[in-house]
């Protein structure tokens, strides 16, 4: 035995005595290594480091589990491609700092391979996050790790682990499949996060992509189903120039998390579209996918909002992190080739994610899936609107029909009730039988205070919602009505009525305040406060619009009322809103001012219009 050999086994056998005084311990360093039958074990108990045959084969590897969970999930494997074939490995560090596992003949089988810097006392070191690392013994921090198996992750991924790329090393961190369950050797699945257009996650098959995941949203992949926001984890995607990766950070320990696909779900048209090849999908052939049933021309084309959407194929598309929704719109729109819109981050509604060429890869999800606006045809919106309005026909005729048959219900007992006072027979005591309620004089005089202007009610010129067209020249048209249905619409939204609107910074009105803040892309900041957690921005936000289009100045720009249903109830592209009636700043009501406005009315019974700002 030559002295080389001699030293090293003096060395094994040192460790086998230190090792068996002091018991298991997370760690091993060049003097301390571990053995076949031997563990290292995580200061917080959830991991362990051994040996360990898959299935019924005899080959040995030095892999990592779960040191509490019964079915001992292996999650990650160091030598999956290079097997010991025998039961006497030894796995160690040696300078200047690697981990190597050395076979019957103290050959290296497999090693960490690399080493940053040369350091004085390296050690390998299992987290309590599942992370084996190489390190010098007086430096934990983790930026000076030599080594990490974050880095090389087999099937499983870790929270901790920075899934994705380093564009400095051009080295990627990737999941790969076992070949069988009695061979971690690389098989034929591989994890990917792919920085191609905007970052998505896919599943290959031999480099061929069988699944893809979706592109991150703000919360999440957006393909990932069943996934609430938890406090016991945090979800962070980091791009930048240099790197582009995902990384879980788990806020409680006890909670175990790992990665894994389900089956792809049947395939199926949206809503609007058909299948490119009707033959092939009735033989469960969805390759060609599925085209629009009416095709686009560019020119007038608008955008229908699909809900509940896994996104679709990230890779040509593009991205603007500062945009708004709007402005992600309008560029779209500008763009023969742009095929479909969203936010690009759900969680704030903000950014603009736009898609180009087909839209490959969308999935429709139960509950967990995002909004996407999609180019369509103009006559798709147009069909939409004439199904809601045969809709209001038929349940107005029924409206009508139901009010004529009380109608005549209500006249029969009227006549009855007549007949009966004619011939004597009705008496006060029948009064709780009558449809309408009889009161004596008194009653009414008292309850009206002797007939008081004050308790007045049912008079018509209604302040507030009049148009101004009517209420300065006495013109009267439907386009009046949709202006007032406009006000109600605001006042609803806002919780404000405007007459007797004020704000600190200006003297308009509500219908003024409103057009302000829509023209400074500010419409949100109206919204009544108490109905924030009960609201879907987006239609709040569309009504806002629908209502200022109501209230117009001019009559010819406002939208007829079948107009009006049909823009409340689609995602569409609508006109902008022109600045509304009565938007002329008001001076504020002052009370000295009181007696003399009061002084202008009329002496006699003629009743007169007095024209008011609102």
């Amino acid at each position: 035995m030559n002295t080389l050999s001699k030293g090293f086994s003096l060395v094994l056998l040192t460790a086998l005595i230190i090792q068996k005084i002091y018991g298991a311990t997370d760690t091993i360093n060049v003097t301390q290594n571990i053995t076949d039958g031997e563990s290292i074990v995580s200061s917080g108990g959830t991991f362990e480091l051994g040996f360990f045959s898959p299935g019924n084969t005899n080959n040995r590897y030095v892999g990592m589990w779960y040191k509490n969970i019964a079915a001992d999930k292996v999650v990650w494997v160091a030598n999956r491609e290079v097997p010991l074939t025998t039961n006497s490995g030894v796995l160690t560090v040696i300078h200047p700092g690697i981990l190597v596992l050395l076979n019957d003949t103290n050959n290296i089988l497999w090693s960490s391979n690399i080493s940053k810097s040369v350091v004085n006392n390296p050690i390998a070191q299992l987290l309590d996050n599942g992370n084996l690392v190489v390190r010098d013994a007086n430096n934990d921090r983790p930026e000076n790790f030599i080594w990490q198996s974050f880095d090389y992750p087999t099937d499983t991924f870790l929270p901790g682990i920075k899934f994705g790329w380093n564009f400095i090393t051009g080295v990627e961190t990737y999941l790969s499949s076992w070949k069988n369950d009695e061979d971690p050797s690389p098989g034929d699945f591989t994890y990917h996060l792919d920085p191609t257009g905007y970052p998505q996650i896919v599943m290959r098959q031999n480099k061929v992509e069988t699944y893809r995941i979706g592109p991150w949203n703000g919360l999440r992949f957006s393909g990932f189903p069943n996934m609430r926001a938890d406090p016991t984890y945090t979800l962070t995607l980091t791009m930048n120039k240099n790197e582009v990766h995902y990384f879980e950070h788990t806020i409680d320990r006890s909670v175990v998390s790992s990665c894994h696909i389900g089956n792809s779900p049947a395939c199926g048209c949206l809503n609007r579209f058909v299948p490119k090849d009707p033959e092939g999908w009735n033989r469960s052939d969805w390759s060609n996918g599925c085209v629009r049933r009416t095709n686009l021309s560019c020119q007038g084309d608008v955008f229908l909002r699909f809900s509940g959407i896994k996104l679709p194929d990230a890779r040509h598309s593009w991205f603007n992190e500062s945009m708004s929704l709007k402005e992600c719109e309008a560029a779209c729109l500008k763009n023969c080739s742009c095929m479909a819109y969203t936010a690009l981050d759900f969680s704030r509604g903000s950014g603009c994610l736009l898609w180009f060429d087909d839209l490959v890869d969308i999935r429709t999800l139960s509950a967990d899936g995002q909004d996407i606006y999609i180019r369509m045809a103009s006559s798709e919106l147009e069909s939409q609107g004439e199904k809601r309005e045969i809709l209001i026909a038929s349940l107005t005729s029924v409206m009508v029909m139901v009010l004529i048959g009380v109608s005549l219900i209500y006249l029969k007992r009227r006549k009855n009730d007549l007949k009966m006072r004619k011939e004597g027979k009705y008496s006060g005591s029948d009064q709780k039988d009558s449809e309408l309620p009889l009161f004596k004089l008194s009653t009414i005089l008292k309850a009206t205070n002797y007939f008081s202007i004050d308790n007045k009610l049912g008079e018509g010129v209604t302040f507030g919602y009049m148009s101004p067209e009517y209420a300065v020249d006495g013109l009267f048209s439907v386009k009046s009505d949709v202006f007032s249905f406009g006000t109600l619409v605001l006042e609803i939204v806002s919780g404000k009525r405007n007459r007797g609107f004020s704000h600190s910074d200006h003297h308009l009105n509500l219908l003024g305040h409103a057009w302000t803040l829509y023209k400074e892309e500010r419409s949100p900041e109206i919204i009544d406060a108490t109905l924030a957690d009960s609201i879907d921005l987006l239609e709040v936000l569309r009504s806002i619009h629908v209502g200022l289009l109501c209230v117009q100045k001019k009559p010819e720009d406002r939208p007829s009322m079948s107009s009006v249903v049909l823009m409340l109830g689609n995602e569409g592209v609508f006109p902008p809103a022109n600045q509304p009636g009565f938007f002329t700043e008001r001076e504020p009501f002052i009370a000295e001012n009181s007696s003399k406005a009061n002084a202008i009315s009329s002496t006699n019974e003629v009743t007169i219009t007095l024209l008011e700002a609102r």
